[in-house]
């Protein structure tokens, strides 16, 4: 290689595969890497349903706060929509926020291998793209 070539780009790290990866978060080993990561049109677009909530709500009389309960919810599920949408998704929530586990062809895997008991928080669903 010569002074003006460029050095070849290292090879990525190969992506876990999506079945270890729900083994592990099913295992309760649950990384800060694992969460989607909120976008700025997840937050745009958690705001802009907030302002509309709370302009409906002030029409019939409504003057309060929602709770955070309501903000998490919509935050939740415009997380799903910006990474997973038309899909189907095995997935958990926390106060954190979400952590996809897998996709459809590793769902009837997880029923099947796993207890009930490690497998009764997750939730199965198919994101609707809007």
């Amino acid at each position: 290689m010569s002074r003006t070539e460029t050095p070849p780009a290292p090879a990525a790290m190969p992506a876990e595969p999506a079945w270890d990866r729900a083994a592990r978060i099913l295992s309760g080993d649950v990384r800060p890497g694992d969460y989607l990561p909120e976008t700025p049109l997840v937050t745009a677009r958690v705001a802009r349903d907030l302002e509309h909530a709370r302009a409906r709500g002030k029409a019939f009389g409504f003057e309060g706060e929602f709770s955070p309960e309501v903000e998490r919810r919509q935050r939740d599920a415009w997380l799903l929509v910006a990474h997973h949408p038309g899909e189907h998704v095995a997935y958990l929530q926390d106060d954190t926020g979400v952590v996809v586990m897998t996709g459809l062809d590793e769902i009837g895997q997880i029923l099947d291998q796993y207890p009930y008991e490690q497998w009764q928080n997750v939730k199965f669903g198919y994101v609707d793209p809007e």
